[in-house]
């Protein structure tokens, strides 16, 4: 199998993507992984600055706790959607 430059780093991109969100699934994010996040999306830019970085990794772990929260919550599987989407 040969993979072009591209598509190599499509792969590493997502190889590094998934393992940062597998360090975020404790709801304790690591300023690491919010790095090899934005490294796998092509670079830091404003966030090189270690101050906006905090406040990114900061803002990360509250939607990962978020999440985690809304999981936990239990559902019963005959629960009606409170938002019904109908076609016009």
């Amino acid at each position: 199998m040969t993979l072009s430059r591209r598509e190599f780093t499509a792969l590493v991109s997502a190889s590094a993507v998934r393992l940062s969100s597998q360090n975020i699934e404790d709801e304790r994010v690591s300023t690491e992984s919010v790095g090899a996040m934005l490294d796998a999306q092509g670079g830091r830019g404003l966030f090189a600055d270690s101050e906006w970085l905090e406040l990114l990794r900061h803002a990360i772990e509250l939607n990962a706790q978020t999440r985690a929260s809304l999981r936990r919550y239990a559902l019963s599987a005959d629960a009606e959607p409170t938002i019904t989407f109908v076609r016009y």
